[in-house]
């Protein structure tokens, strides 16, 4: 704790003279320029963007990686050269990390460069078993509700992963989902993850529309083009055009429709608009036994 305040200590007289030499600047130049932005390398490396990263403190509750990959983003976005990028890291560590790196510094360790660093961080808040904890949680994600929440978590684990191939991920995204949903991505053989996710997208929004309708659909009888097509379709647009008598008997089954007046809602044996001497041969073999 003492090795910390000192650097605190150190820091602020820092900051104190480069306000005197600021100061003493803005008396030989017209352009003003604000003290904050002169003593402050963090503000005056990020205020463009208007982002100031998140502290890092080393807890368990904090993922170092995406910490990492955030600041990354941020540095890339201002082109900040790999010499002031350790500073900017260290400027927002705080905690076990900040005490880590001032032990490093006590020992002459520091490290010489910006991966150095990055390797040097992860490894010490880093699990050593991470990778395969990662795996873990992968293969026991399940699809339990909302698709697009399972979307999220799925790639929010698979991202951190190291050395998955495409087809693996596939495999692991298809054998989550609920099964229907699986079962149709499935038959589309998709060979990538993507390819997999829209498949399931279109799945969810073409069964989300029929249920919503009250009618049956089977989206296994169409192609995927197809299917895609109607998922963005109302119920209204899909049924603009009023069923005819040309109406088939795969567009019944397709759309659930009635087999005599082509309406859905009802089976053709119940049509109410079925004259009613209309009787199936069941029924008509049924009262001639009871005479």
């Amino acid at each position: 704790m003492i090795i910390i305040e000192e650097m605190h200590e150190q820091r602020k007289q820092i900051t104190e003279q480069q306000v005197l030499i600021s100061s003493q600047l803005s008396t030989h130049s017209s352009t003003t320029v604000p003290a904050e932005a002169l003593t402050d390398p963090l503000s005056r490396s990020f205020n463009k963007i208007n982002v100031k990263p998140k502290e890092y403190n080393g807890t368990n509750e904090e993922n170092v990686v995406t910490w990492l990959i955030a600041l990354e983003e941020i540095m890339a976005n201002r082109l900040i050269h790999d010499d002031d990028r350790i500073s900017l890291a260290v400027s927002l560590l705080g905690g076990t990390a900040l005490q880590w790196f001032v032990n490093l510094k006590l020992k002459n360790q520091r490290p010489s460069s910006w991966n150095e660093f990055k390797e040097q961080l992860r490894s010490q808040f880093q699990p050593v078993d991470f990778q395969e904890h990662l795996r873990q949680k992968l293969l026991q994600l399940k699809q339990k509700h909302i698709l697009q929440d399972y979307i999220q978590a799925f790639r929010n684990i698979v991202g951190q992963i190291h050395n998955m191939d495409e087809l693996t991920q596939v495999i692991f995204f298809v054998n989550s989902l609920s099964s229907n949903t699986g079962l149709y991505v499935r038959s589309k053989h998709p060979q990538t993850v993507e390819e997999a996710i829209r498949e399931a997208t279109t799945y969810d929004n073409v069964m989300a529309i029929g249920k919503a309708n009250n009618f049956t659909y089977n989206p296994f009888l169409e192609t995927s083009s197809t299917v895609e097509l109607n998922s963005i379709k109302t119920h209204q647009q899909r049924y603009s055009t009023p069923f005819n008598s040309v109406t088939t008997k795969a567009d019944c089954l397709k759309f659930g429709l009635c087999f005599y007046c082509k309406e859905p809602g009802h089976r053709a044996l119940k049509c109410p608009e079925r004259p009613q001497q209309q009787q199936s041969p069941a029924s008509s073999y049924q009262k001639n036994e009871q005479r």
